[in-house]
């Protein structure tokens, strides 16, 4: 038994670069055009796909295609006499052995300022959980932001949000989702939501994506008046989400999603949530991220609170 571990944990793998080098390692995963790999010698390494001609490998992947298509391979000799489908049409590629601890990506940002000739502290924690498996992946978002002067004026807003996506053939997908979000500035003292769509990756691309949903939403509202009581809501939703990735310097991740909510009950009432954020790395794993964001509900459940509410923040990122 013993010997039967040892065996397995060699690192026997090889990446071939297009400089003429050669890499001995065991490959982890294929995400966001870059190669993930572990090595004996200078311990885990990143590498940019486009620079690696070749793999091989005798261990199973889950390979991800740019046509949506999902296929299941070895990187021997079968796969290039056999294989139809080139290195340029991989998009992600995952063993199938390593399926949880190598498919569970996220970011836990950071930030926290305050201004002694204003008054005003503020504070802001966003995490981010994303499990990936056969044809699906799962959302977790979880975030707060808070803002208080030295009045003791505060206003806050966060959400927690789990989502699951399920991926269909030609690049099409459907989703279901719940979850809870508050925004004090817009008289939102709390929001509980529930709903599902379908979808679309417009581009789908080793370092860029765009894809979009539409679909139905319940929604139970609590105004912030204190003698409001709930409210129940259904509403469609369009959401449109644009990604991309660059490895040059600096190393960026740019991400932006744009939400719309037209209420079918209380016609007229449109809601919009639109968020634009950027990462650039420091050093291995850590980044500085500044955010963007604007809210806007045409008809807020608290007659006196404004209708619209934006700001910026400036976060230390970890990603795993």
């Amino acid at each position: 038994m013993i010997l039967g571990l040892h065996v397995d944990a060699q690192k026997t793998d090889q990446v071939f670069l297009i400089n003429g080098n050669m890499i001995t390692c065991e490959i982890v995963e294929l995400e966001v055009g870059k190669l993930d790999c572990k090595t004996d010698d200078i311990g885990r390494i990143k590498m940019e796909w486009d620079a690696i001609d070749s793999i091989w490998s005798d261990k199973e992947f889950e390979i991800h295609l740019r046509n949506g298509t999902i296929a299941f391979s070895t990187f021997d000799s079968s796969y290039y006499e056999y294989t139809s489908y080139s290195f340029e049409d991989m998009i992600q590629i995952v063993r199938i052995k390593d399926r949880f601890w190598n498919r569970l990506d996220g970011s836990v940002d950071l930030g926290f300022s305050y201004a002694k000739s204003s008054g005003i502290l503020q504070l802001n924690l966003d995490s981010k959980v994303n499990y990936s498996f056969y044809r699906g992946e799962v959302d977790l978002n979880l975030s707060t932001l808070i803002t208080e002067d030295d009045n003791e004026n505060r206003t806050d807003r966060g959400e927690a949000k789990l989502n699951y996506k399920y991926f269909l053939n030609r690049n099409n997908f459907v989703g279901f989702g719940g979850g809870f979000d508050r925004n004090s500035e817009l008289g939102n003292n709390g929001r509980y939501s529930l709903g599902g769509g379908i979808g679309k990756n417009f581009i789908y691309k080793p370092r860029t994506r765009l894809n979009s949903t539409l679909g139905v939403i319940l929604n139970q509202e609590l105004s912030t008046q204190a003698e409001s009581t709930s409210t129940t809501n259904a509403e469609i939703s369009g959401v449109v989400t644009f990604k991309k990735f660059s490895y040059n310097f600096p190393n960026l991740d740019l991400n932006s999603e744009g939400k719309l909510f037209a209420s079918i009950n209380d016609f007229g009432r449109i809601r919009g949530e639109f968020n634009v954020y950027a990462r650039i790395e420091m050093f291995s794993d850590f980044y500085v991220k500044i955010t963007v964001y604007y809210s806007f509900d045409s008809r807020p459940k608290d007659e006196m609170a404004s209708q619209n509410d934006w700001g910026t923040t400036l976060n230390l990122s970890y990603s795993f």
